[in-house]
């Protein structure tokens, strides 16, 4: 039985890749272990904010990875090398030029970031800015191995990099316990995941033949004629942005709100929740490229691979919630220090929200698997819930939490009515007709 299920290709890729996604994901969750430990709330929780500024404004990169993916998967499917090559030729051409124009309007606005967030140092800020211009170029590699599902690759940077963050976040704030001199750490991760992907690259996909032998002179129009590849990506950007604000605002918003006292006590509870969701969508990470290959061929996902996805994320989750529910102050004062223990019995609807924001992105992959972007809609209205209940009720922590879990739970069963309803609507008739690419969740 269990060698029956290794050898199926979706299982095994899934292990592999949760596997990755675990250790890096610990990893990542050990650097905020040891950090908060030598900073104080006040710090931590101002480090937490600048993370969430730069997982927001990361949302750029995300998108990157979204479109790689969407591509790169058709590329994969015909085993063909050689129109791979040229894609992310031309893909890097538009992310360099992209990610220094990012550098220059973040500059240009931190001002602004800096009074909103109520922040100490402004140098935590120039972190942010080049940490996120190296992050965008780094994000068209880890889409184009994604896209070919080549995820022992993808995990081998997922543990390294966060290894290489740990370390260095760990030296520094030995000597210089701030929270804006830490983020470097996140500089340092950065420089070390682009020389990886470039290895890795260079070694998968670059003078390798495709299977037919030949050169291909024009990837777009062989794979891609039907489609208008620019005006693609403003769909995805703001698919992208809906996702990320979804995950992150609550943390600025908490730290506009209140304190940044307070902002350290949620970010340490949501980061708990976060290791649940982390889990999770490695399985939709599993999941996109075989969506997007389907969907681009007017296919869907089949139900062994829906169901399969569904039942390990609810295990996940359920355990989690159970956990957090029985033993939070436990938990807490393990991971993160007694003086984090104060608000331990709202953990568990941390866990709660980390089961319906995984199912949210898992439905809002299909959405993208079927080309429908008008999804993005009900993702804004989510984001608009979830702001509008934090300002009106964030007079204590459970307050903000409850907000946030109802405004992701309406989103869920809003996408999921979404996806039930498009899937009757005539099979397939937006994939079609409209074929745009359309994105997934992070």
């Amino acid at each position: 039985m269990i060698l029956k299920l290794l050898k199926d290709k979706f299982i095994k890729d899934s292990f592999v890749y949760v596997v990755g996604s675990v250790l890096g994901g610990l990893l990542g969750y050990v650097f905020h272990f040891v950090v908060s430990r030598k900073l104080s709330v006040s710090e931590y929780g101002e480090l937490q904010s600048l993370l969430s500024l730069f997982s927001i404004l990361g949302f750029f990169g995300s998108a990157i990875t979204y479109f790689t993916v969407k591509y790169s998967s058709v590329f994969a499917k015909e085993k063909d090398y050689a129109s791979n090559k040229q894609f992310l030729e031309w893909l890097e051409s538009k992310i360099v030029k992209l990610s220094f124009l990012l550098l220059v309007l973040f500059f240009l606005i931190s001002p602004l970031i800096f009074e909103a967030l109520h922040l100490k140092s402004y140098l935590g800020l120039v972190f942010v800015g080049i940490t996120l211009s190296l992050s965008v170029i780094n994000m068209s590699y880890s889409g184009v191995l994604s896209g070919w599902q080549e995820f022992f690759s993808v995990s081998i940077v997922n543990v390294v990099n966060p290894l290489v963050k740990l370390i260095s976040g760990f030296l520094i704030v030995l000597f210089f316990p701030k929270a804006s001199l830490v983020l470097s750490a996140f500089l340092f991760a950065s420089l070390n995941a682009r020389i990886f992907y470039r290895i890795l690259i260079k070694k998968k996909f670059i003078g390798r033949k495709s299977d037919d032998g030949g050169v291909v002179i024009n990837w777009k129009e062989k794979y891609f004629s039907h489609m208008d590849i620019s005006r693609s990506i403003a769909p995805i950007l703001f698919f992208s942005l809906t996702i990320v604000l979804i995950q992150n605002i609550d943390i600025l918003l908490v730290k506009n709100l209140t304190s940044s006292e307070i902002t350290g006590y949620y970010g340490a509870l949501s980061l708990l929740g976060k290791i649940v969701l982390w889990f999770n969508l490695a399985i939709v990470a599993v999941v996109l490229p075989n969506a997007c290959a389907s969907g681009n061929l007017g296919g869907k996902v089949s139900r062994k691979i829906n169901f399969s996805a569904y039942g390990l994320i609810l295990f996940a989750s359920l355990s989690a919630i159970l956990l957090y529910f029985f033993f939070p102050t436990l938990i807490i004062s393990m991971l993160f220090g007694q003086k984090y223990a104060l608000f331990a019995n709202d953990l568990w609807l941390f866990g709660v929200l980390a089961l319906f924001l995984s199912l949210l992105s898992l439905e809002a992959n299909f959405a993208y698997a079927r080309h429908n972007f008008r999804i993005s809609y009900i993702l804004a209205i989510v984001v608009i819930i979830m702001t509008g209940g934090i300002y009106f009720f964030h007079s204590s922590i459970r307050e903000v939490a409850l907000s946030v879990v109802f405004a992701v739970t309406v989103g869920y069963f809003g996408v999921l009515f979404f996806n039930l309803f498009g899937r009757k609507k005539k099979v397939l008739e937006s994939a079609l007709n409209i074929c745009e690419p359309k994105i997934i969740l992070n």
